[in-house]
């Protein structure tokens, strides 16, 4: 019984292990220097349904959370307050307001269909335009 127990524990252990560095892996950033956001907020801007409305604002912002931050889709909460400044900086905003507004647009995200489509396609349209091996 508690060799049992024992082999039990030590599989769930190397498991444990092994999806924390997956997860270390994963949740790494896309792209680490802020100081490009603005000219992926020039480009997002000039693409054609992207007009700058307060929806088209939070299309950029879930894109660009999921960029410098994935761990948010799981943690709720960013790892550093640089992007959440500049984001709050380019929309006019108080960095307090960008942080509910963070949460609401996920909120949208996870809720609702014609938005995630909206969010999904641009998200491919920017790996196209940025991350793809021509482009990095």
């Amino acid at each position: 019984m508690i060799t049992s127990l024992g082999n039990e524990l030590r599989e769930a252990y190397r498991e444990k292990e092994s999806a924390n560095k997956e997860y270390s892996n994963i949740s790494k950033p896309v792209i680490r220097d802020h100081g490009k956001i603005e000219e992926y907020w020039d480009w997002f801007k000039k693409g054609k349904d992207k007009t700058g409305s307060p929806t088209a604002n939070r299309v950029f912002v879930v894109m660009m959370v999921v960029l410098y931050n994935p761990s948010y889709l799981v943690e709720g909460r960013l790892r550093k307050s640089k992007l959440r400044n500049k984001l709050s900086e380019m929309l006019g905003m108080y960095p307090s307001q960008m942080s509910l507004y963070i949460a609401e647009s996920f909120f949208w995200y996870r809720t609702y269909r014609d938005f995630k489509r909206y969010v999904d396609r641009c998200m491919s349209d920017f790996h196209d335009k940025y991350l793809t091996n021509n482009h990095k």
